[in-house]
């Protein structure tokens, strides 16, 4: 673990901590779930001139 990532982890519950500290594939997961919910379904980009 890095040194800036150690007091990140501390405020959480020690359950969370040993989830998420050495785990990196869970949070991008419930990274990915969070950003599935928010944000729009259908996201099209205009091409500009149109």
């Amino acid at each position: 673990m890095r040194k800036w990532e150690s007091g990140i982890w501390e405020i959480f519950p020690s359950l969370v901590q040993s989830v998420f500290a050495e785990n990196v594939v869970a949070v991008i997961f419930v990274i990915s779930i969070i950003l599935s919910l928010v944000l729009p379904e259908n996201m099209e980009i205009k091409k500009m001139g149109e």
